[in-house]
């Protein structure tokens, strides 16, 4: 092989060396463009298969809330169509309503008010205890004029003080509304249904209400829990 062609050229400063780097340089290029074609082709299945991931969490997580509360609107209306309720005896409702919640693993308190949003019973109280007004008057006026069961948005409760949401159920006799169970749920137990999802490491998971306010939280639910979500 005569390698005087490859001389340094009058004027010139690239030698042999930089001749041959060239030529190493032109062969190996197109093998560093392909590889980063593929990385970012990997990066992009990746980013991909993290959304499926998220997704596919987000409905286990929303079907695990949506069966909670519609085991929790059950309880009321299970408790609305109760004897007792119906005849409006109200010490017997009050005793059976407390022996419910010593099974139930849903609700915190039965509380039961009547067309009127005048308070008849608080199974948090003993019967017969004086008590305040229903805390979302609101949703008695819907209750009133739809018939139907409702879940409230996030609440303050009067007796408890602490962040509530509640489920509602008409009681109907002789196709009026005679009076209205509500089972309210405390914001806790809403934020162990999420973090029985188990999700990863760094995962964030939480129940906003209609109003934008956040209901549940998996991480410092004590300090967002009451908050607007960003």
């Amino acid at each position: 092989l005569d390698l005087s062609a490859l001389a340094r050229p009058s004027g010139s400063k690239v030698g042999i060396a930089g001749w041959l780097l060239a030529l190493a340089l032109s062969a190996t290029f197109p093998l560093l463009l392909f590889a980063g074609v593929a990385a970012e082709r990997l990066a992009t299945a990746e980013r991909q298969a993290m959304l499926a991931e998220v997704q596919q969490r987000a409905e286990a997580t929303f079907l695990s809330v949506d069966r909670y509360l519609k085991s929790a609107t059950n309880l009321a209306v299970a408790l609305a169509l109760d004897s007792d309720a119906q005849k409006q005896d109200l010490l017997d409702f009050h005793a059976f309503a407390q022996r419910v919640l010593a099974y139930s693993s849903i609700g915190r308190a039965v509380l039961l008010v009547d067309a009127n949003g005048k308070p008849l019973l608080d199974t948090r109280r003993p019967f017969g205890t004086a008590l305040p007004a229903h805390d979302s008057p609101e949703i008695l006026s819907e209750i009133l004029t739809k018939k139907r069961p409702r879940v409230s948005d996030l609440f303050v409760g009067s007796l408890t003080g602490t962040n509530l949401i509640s489920v509602t159920a008409p009681v109907i006799k002789d196709g009026q509304v005679a009076s209205i169970v509500t089972v309210t749920i405390e914001t806790e137990d809403l934020t162990a249904v999420l973090r029985d999802e188990d999700l990863p490491d760094g995962w964030l998971a939480g129940i906003v209400d209609r109003r934008g306010f956040i209901v549940a939280r998996t991480l410092n639910p004590e300090k967002w829990v009451g908050q607007r979500a960003p």
